[in-house]
């Protein structure tokens, strides 16, 4: 047996040391009962992630979310390009048996491609054929065709009566209208022509010929023709300048006359000088450059006197135009603006070589009382020019401007020079004489006209015989010389 030995100190006011023998382990007792639990020790350091496992199956669909709200709007796209110009179909009357149907013959208008032609109108749109499209023809009337029953209108034996019998009368038989009732008609009528088939208003430049309607210039069979250039007058009163060939239509009518030469080489005056070529200034007072009133092609010259005269020459003092034997003349110039009673002897001055030359200063717009005395207002002045009776030649110039010491001043513009006793519209020259053939102008009318009427000038009117075929508007009618602004036939 081995012995074990325990020391065990023994507290006390002595120590002391005692002996224990200890014997051999005995037999384990029982369990004894749990103690209470002590304090939580410290979380011990998390462990390595283990992997992850297989996903699981997909849940249920939830409940749809209420909808958010509305987004800001876009920034605009850019503009496309401009499409094409639409066409136009241009349509022709077609026979098809009894029916008449309208064919596509043309297009007008359009851009890009021209649509092709050959269809016809049917009553929702294009279609192939004749026989498919639409019959334009109305039904037949009630009536028996007979075009010779005394009250028809277009009686061809007998107009008059026919017209009688249904108080119906042209503008012709009428003679003139009161132009109040005038203005109504034009106003229902913005043709002019007073309801007529064939008929010209060239001042509204319109036309129609056989009912047929155009432009006044371009009615069918109208001709016309003139050599040189021309002039003609607006109603505000400047002045329209027209190429050779060309109709001298304004809001006046379309003027006529006969063939006339301007001798003085040089009267549009658009010299930068106030001495305008060949002209000759006999010194004294004041000649200024001034824009015209009536053109702006051409040039007008102020005279400003007070103690001087103030006038140009038409040639030098030796010399002058050569005007042949016992002819007249006419020599005119526009008084644009004059400020003093200046009278129209000391405006137009002239001179001539022989002494027996007769001087005459008609009634004109710009001396409204005549003679060399009449106080010259605006418009334009005349003076006539018969050169000598005693078979020579006589050679003659004028002078322009303020010829005695008026204090005042006057312009004027476009002189002109030309073998006739009255004066016509302005032909304007810039070196050299020129001349404007006579206009030429004629109407080819249909059958069954036998009149015309017409009106011109200052509110003149005119009738006589017409008859089918050419119709000459210019030799010999009254209105030569002067605008026709309507001609009706009937």
């Amino acid at each position: 047996m081995i012995a074990r030995f325990r020391w065990i100190a023994q507290q006390g006011p002595t120590p002391s040391v005692i002996a224990a023998v200890i014997g051999p382990k005995g037999d384990q007792g029982p369990q004894g009962e749990t103690g209470p639990q002590g304090p939580q020790g410290e979380t011990g350091p998390q462990g390595v992630q283990g992997e992850t496992g297989p996903q699981g199956p997909k849940g249920d669909t939830g409940e749809t979310g209420a909808q958010g709200p509305k987004g800001d709007t876009g920034a605009q796209g850019v503009k496309g390009d401009k499409g094409d110009a639409a066409w136009l179909p241009v349509y022709a009357n077609v026979a098809e048996g009894a029916r008449r149907v309208l064919r596509v013959v043309d297009w007008t208008g359009g851009q890009g491609t021209k649509p092709a032609t050959g269809k016809y109108l049917g009553p929702a749109g294009f279609v192939d054929t004749a026989a498919e499209a639409t019959d334009i023809r109305g039904a037949a009337g009630a009536g028996t065709g007979d075009m010779l029953g005394s009250n028809n209108l277009s009686d061809v034996t007998d107009k008059a009566t026919a017209r009688q019998n249904l108080s119906v009368w042209s503008r012709a038989e009428i003679g003139p209208v009161d132009a109040d009732y005038l203005s109504i008609i034009d106003a229902a009528d913005p043709a002019g022509l007073s309801f007529a088939p064939t008929g010209i208003n060239f001042a509204k430049n319109t036309g129609r010929l056989d009912y047929v309607d155009a432009a006044s210039a371009a009615v069918p069979g109208l001709t016309y023709t003139r050599t040189g250039a021309a002039t003609a007058w607006r109603k505000d009163g400047t002045l329209a300048e027209f190429a050779p060939n060309a109709p001298r239509i304004t809001d006046r009518g379309v003027l006529i006359e006969g063939q006339r030469t301007n001798v003085l080489t040089n009267n549009a005056w658009t010299d930068v000088t106030s001495i305008p070529t060949p002209w000759n200034e006999l010194p004294g007072g004041v000649i200024e450059v001034a824009a015209s009133k009536l053109s702006t092609s051409i040039k007008a010259r102020k005279f400003t006197t007070s103690t001087s005269r103030s006038f140009l020459i038409s040639t030098s003092a030796a010399s002058g135009f050569v005007l042949a034997p016992n002819i007249t003349y006419c020599f005119s110039v526009f008084v644009e603006e004059v400020s003093a009673g200046i009278p129209a002897k000391e405006v137009i001055h002239t001179g001539y070589t022989p002494s027996d030359a007769v001087i005459a200063y008609p009634v004109c717009s710009a001396n409204p009382s005549g003679g060399a005395n009449g106080i010259v207002q605006p418009g334009r002045l005349h003076i006539l020019v018969t050169s000598s009776t005693g078979g020579s030649s006589t050679q003659w110039r004028a002078g322009l401007g303020v010829l005695a010491p008026v204090t005042g001043s006057i312009t004027l513009s476009l002189p002109q020079l030309e073998q006739a006793s009255t004066a016509t519209s302005p032909i304007i020259t810039t070196g050299a004489a020129a001349t404007r053939g006579a206009d030429n102008l004629a109407l080819v009318l249909p059958a069954g006209v036998t009149s015309y009427s017409a009106e011109y000038g200052d509110n003149l009117t005119a009738t006589g015989p017409a008859t089918p075929g050419p119709f000459d508007l210019a030799t010999g009618r009254p209105w030569l010389n002067s605008a026709l602004r309507r001609i009706i036939f009937s």
